[in-house]
């Protein structure tokens, strides 16, 4: 159900003899109320549904100015409260349609501003329509007027639906939800250990686990294995440093004579060649490994 709100704001510079000399407003609500169906084996009373909406009829007296009307004694307090109450509105939509959002809005400023709280920025679609003179001396006012319809089309209201659900309803609702989402999530294990998926899934991630482990294994042993490897080249250099120290040939030690050194760079030719080979086959074997896991 929607709910409107329509004001008509006037601007008068004679008196009308035969005029209020107030606001005229007309609420009107409407309620709705919905009953549901009844909880299984439930005897109290079934839930309902409730939907609200109203409707604000408002005519507000023109704002007047004593200089103009000429207004004494009784007339004068009305047109005094007339335009205290139209100034009250004035603030409010000014406060609402403000660049800088204000904490407060003075809606309990005055009766008019209270009742019409919902039609000013709040769930309600709203109507205005502002009543100019053609005349030349109520320029003035009409001025005014344009201006304050100006500042009230900036009000933007969000609408939406009014709607009550006691706590049956709801207790109800959550209940019928809860059991289907149980429902579901039956079915759903039941196609998954009906498909046998699930034991495959634990199978595949069991053997996942023991190729990993069977990886870090043989990573480690080839590592110790490298590591035994250049320890022993660098005590076999070693070694054969100290022997060639303790040569001599011809009162000179066999590590002077160019004979010894060029078998000496062969010989680190070749144990350097067989070094890299073996330092390449064991990378491969390590990136392999690496891959596998």
């Amino acid at each position: 159900m929607q709910k409107g709100a329509q004001c008509r704001a006037t601007a008068t510079t004679k008196m009308n003899d035969l005029s209020s000399r107030s606001h005229a407003v007309f609420i009107i609500i409407v309620e709705q109320m919905t009953m549901l169906a009844r909880a299984e084996g439930a005897g109290e009373d079934a839930p309902k549904q409730i939907k609200v909406g109203k409707l604000n009829l408002v005519d507000l007296a023109g704002s007047e100015r004593v200089r103009v009307t000429q207004a004494t004694g009784q007339r004068l307090e009305e047109s005094k409260k007339i335009n205290q109450s139209l100034s009250a509105l004035g603030n409010v939509i000014a406060a609402l349609t403000d660049h800088k959002a204000r904490p407060h809005i003075p809606y309990r400023d005055s009766k008019l501003t209270r009742i019409l709280e919902d039609s000013l920025g709040g769930n309600c679609k709203t109507t205005m329509m502002a009543m100019i003179s053609p005349a030349a001396d109520a320029f003035g006012e009409s001025q005014s007027t344009l201006k304050f319809a100006t500042r009230a089309k900036k009000i933007k209201n969000e609408a939406r639906i009014n709607e009550d659900v006691d706590q049956k309803t709801l207790v109800r609702k959550y209940e019928i939800e809860l059991r289907r989402l149980k429902q579901e999530l039956d079915q759903r294990n039941n196609q998954i250990e009906g498909s046998g998926q699930y034991q495959r899934l634990e199978e595949e991630k069991k053997k996942a686990e023991l190729d990993k482990n069977a990886a870090i294994c043989a990573l480690e042993v080839r590592s110790r294995e490298f590591l035994m490897e250049k320890e022993q080249k660098k005590l076999l250099e070693q070694k054969i440093f100290a022997m060639n120290s303790q040569m001599l040939i011809g009162g000179k030690k066999i590590e002077d004579t160019p004979q010894f050194r060029n078998a000496l760079e062969e010989k680190q030719r070749v144990i350097r060649k067989e070094y890299d080979e073996k330092m390449q086959e064991i990378e491969k074997e390590r990136i392999q490994i690496e891959e596998d896991k």
